[in-house]
Order: C-alpha cells, then sequence, then structure tokens
C-alpha cells in the first residue's frame, strides 16, 4: 500500500500541473530520537539520521502554501552509561553507548508554510505520520530485529522555520524544524534495555533542503 502512494505521488511529475502547485525532492539529516525513561544508570541519547523524499506544495493565497513531503526515514537512538575513570585525577567521568535502537520509517508530513512580505524567510507548522519498516537493536551482545520493541506507528508535530531562494522555475527551501512524537512508542516486546521504561517518545530536529518546480505559467 505505501508503495502503490509513493508510485502515485510520482505519476503526478507527468501529470499537467497548475501554477500554484510545486513538485519536487527532499533530503536532510538530524538528531531525531527516543527520549523519556530509560533503566538506571543509563539515559536516552540520539546519533545522526538522515531522510529522503519528494516534496509538494499548493500555493492557497500569496503568502500560505499546504505542503505534503513524503520520505523515507532512517533514525538511531543510544542508551549511554557515564561511569567514573578508575584512578583519574582529577576524578573524570567517561560516557559510553551500551545499545543502540534503529529504525527505517516511511514518514509522512503535512503542514502549512506561511511567507514572509519577500516571499523569502517562512514559518512552517504540522504533522506528520511515522509508518515504521524496521526495527533492530545492537547490544554489547549482538544486533537483532526487534519489531515488537518499538510500536509500528506515531504521530509527531513539527514546528519549523526557513528560508527559500527562488531560482526560476525551481525554489530551493531550506529550513530547520523541531519535531515532538505524542505516543509512548514501548512495544508489546520490553527487551532487557527497556525494562521498567514506561514512557519513551520521539523527537528532535532535523535539517532539510528542498528542489522544488513550479509548473505551468
Amino acid at each position: 500500500m505505501l508503495y502503490r502512494i509513493l508510485f502515485g505521488l510520482l505519476f503526478l511529475a507527468s501529470t499537467p500541473l497548475s501554477a500554484q502547485f510545486s513538485l519536487g525532492v527532499i533530503g536532510g539529516v538530524g538528531q531525531i530520537g527516543l527520549s523519556g525513561d530509560a533503566p538506571p544508570p543509563t539515559y536516552w541519547g540520539t546519533t545522526f539520521g538522515w531522510g529522503a523524499g519528494l516534496a509538494m506544495e499548493y500555493d492557497v493565497g500569496n503568502d500560505v502554501g499546504i505542503t505534503a513531503q513524503p520520505m523515507f526515514e532512517s533514525r538511531s537512538s543510544a542508551l549511554r552509561v557515564t561511569v567514573p575513570i578508575e584512578g583519574s585525577n582529577p576524578p573524570e567521568d567517561s560516557t559510553f553507548d551500551s545499545a543502540y535502537v534503529r529504525t527505517t520509517n516511511v514518514a509522512i508530513p503535512i503542514g502549512i508554510r506561511v511567507y514572509s512580505g519577500s516571499r523569502r524567510w517562512f514559518f512552517a507548522t504540522g504533522a506528520t505520520a511515522i509508518l515504521m519498516q524496521e526495527a533492530e537493536i545492537d547490544t554489547l551482545n549482538g544486533s537483532y530485529e526487534a519489531p515488537n520493541a518499538i510500536k509500528s506507528i506515531d504521530l509527531m508535530l513539527n514546528v519549523g522555520i526557513g528560508y527559500q531562494i527562488p531560482i526560476d522555475p525551481i525554489r530551493i527551501n531550506i529550513e530547520l524544524r523541531y519535531s515532538q512524537g505524542l505516543a509512548d512508542l514501548v512495544g508489546e516486546d520490553q527487551y532487557q534495555f527497556m525494562t521498567n521504561s514506561p514512557v519513551v517518545r520521539m523527537g528532535g530536529f532535523q535539517a532539510m533542503v528542498a528542489a522544488e518546480w513550479r509548473f505551468g505559467q
């Protein structure tokens, strides 16, 4: 079903579109990962992930646009431990990662973009549906797939600020976005690293760049 949706979006690129519609590609990196309760003495940390897909915008006015950006994403979180270094003078601590949780997702952000009078700066807000495709856990004892350790569906709220560079007929959009998940993501199988972790949510920052082509006159 997901592949049919993406194919349908790609098909739009070959059909006549009005001047109010733009279609392009988007990609970026970010630190979006799990946060919340963790088994003592560990705590959640986030490593870099990436995302890439399609970018669409429909102008509903001179200063307002409706956006959709379906994409594939890879995200990674780490359970970190801070321990004292024996014999250090003065006392020092060392931090290491005891486990990683990596997920591959289909993300479908839909939102509203409000432009400044010059149509260069913009404010963006909306929501993202997250459909997890794969989940893997890496520990000191090895790695294994864990599809039921993380819930497969999440809804995130987004807020961002960006800058648009018009190069007719292309618009380059650069955006810094913060996203916060609403769902508790602890799944049915609470593996050892998730024991006593009743509330875990996804959140973090992304830096995105999109190139969108305007169609028609």
